[in-house]
């Protein structure tokens, strides 16, 4: 595994701490606001699916937080899936512009949450560009599709790079004009 790092020491990442879970374990994507609390959580997921923890958990966790950080932050070989070119004012014209071509009419709540958990495991999804703070986007599309739900705020600041939609948003519209919501979660990993 390379050796990836911190370029500035001990100041903790702008985007928070990441681990991706293995396919076995769920595949999902675990974040936190502290290394030790994350470090906590990957622990208890992998106990949870009956998989082992990683040896080098420590690097694992400091390369898969590398992904989600800005230009600059990190060090050595890693594949950066922060999305420099979508501004939150880009994700603010995509998501208008995905509603009303929908038209607002919006799916139900249970169809809301299988394409929530698509989206989180496809890898058009990435971080709007300098949003540390998923509030923005939540209420701007709260507002926008008059629709309301918890897992709003899991889905904050991330966003679809095929049309630059707040994920939030592409998950309520009914209409599917990349085919991203066809079929079932397994035929899209």
């Amino acid at each position: 595994m390379s050796n990836v790092t911190f370029n500035f020491g001990a100041l903790s990442p702008p985007n928070g701490w990441y681990f991706q879970m293995p396919p076995e374990a769920g595949g999902v994507l675990l974040q936190a606001a502290t290394k030790d609390m994350l470090l906590l959580e990957v622990r208890a997921e992998h106990e949870k699916a009956g998989v082992p923890v990683p040896a080098d958990l420590n690097s694992v966790v400091v390369r898969h937080t590398c992904e989600y950080q800005p230009d600059g932050f990190c060090g050595g070989a890693f594949e950066s899936k922060v999305a420099k070119r979508v501004t939150l004012e880009m994700c603010y014209d995509g998501s208008r512009a995905a509603w009303e071509r929908d038209g607002g009419s919006g799916v139900t709540e249970a169809e809301y949450i299988r394409r929530l958990n698509m989206c989180d495991a496809c890898d058009s999804r990435r971080k709007i560009a300098g949003c540390g703070s998923c509030s923005p986007v939540v209420g701007f599309g709260r507002r926008l599709t008059r629709m309301e739900h918890s897992r709003d705020v899991w889905s904050g600041n991330w966003v679809c790079t095929r049309d630059n939609c707040a994920i939030s948003v592409r998950c309520k519209c009914e209409a599917d004009p990349h085919g991203c919501f066809a079929g079932e979660k397994e035929a899209h990993k």
